[in-house]
């Protein structure tokens, strides 16, 4: 038995006889050449294929030689090529990234998930999930509170209550460097699914 594992050339998914890009989802055919001593695949859409089996003669319906010639000018390949075999597929659909927006309670259900947390980058995006909360109508905004600490350093408070529970939530401002704001941003873009 032959290994033909790296022994013909890979497919483009370019029409051999057209040149245009083969798209997904479409049937193409394809078809093994030996050329310049190695095998080749070769793929044709399937205009390009009609094209190329009616100018190689492997169509044997009838067309003129006006015809011929003027096809002969717009098709890629020579004609003269011989293929050892061919073979009719469709190429798979393109894969559509998956829907992952996650929704407002499955963003509370993170944000009690990581609320008490003492790890900064967390308290920072517990921050940050409490405003997008609340611009998603989740959370309702009741106040700020100011205390300081004992370095006389101004502490931020956000009291929120949750819809339709009324919990209540007080959420301190970490007070975030930019660097943390843009890491903290894209950290909750691929939550969200964005």
């Amino acid at each position: 038995m032959i290994n033909w594992q790296d022994k013909v050339t890979r497919s483009t998914l370019v029409c051999a006889a057209t040149g245009e890009k083969i798209i997904a989802g479409s049937v193409l055919i394809s078809g093994l050449v030996f050329t310049d001593n190695a095998f080749s695949r070769i793929d044709f859409s399937e205009a390009g294929w009609e094209l190329f089996s009616k100018l190689s003669g492997q169509d044997k319906s009838t067309t003129s030689n006006e015809e011929n010639t003027e096809q002969q000018q717009t098709i890629k390949i020579s004609t003269d090529i011989i293929l050892i075999s061919r073979w009719t597929h469709q190429l798979p659909p393109a894969h559509k990234k998956e829907e992952t927006i996650m929704n407002a309670e499955q963003l509370f259900t993170l944000f009690q998930d990581i609320r008490e947390t003492r790890v900064r980058e967390q308290q920072c995006l517990v921050w940050c999930l409490s405003l997008l909360l609340m611009r998603l109508k989740k959370f309702r905004y009741l106040d700020i509170e100011k205390e300081f600490d004992e370095t006389s350093n101004e502490i931020l408070w956000m009291l929120y209550e949750e819809r339709p529970s009324r919990i209540p939530f007080r959420i301190r401002d970490p007070h975030m460097t930019t660097e943390e704001q843009d890491r903290i941003q894209e950290e909750l873009l691929s939550i969200i699914g964005y």
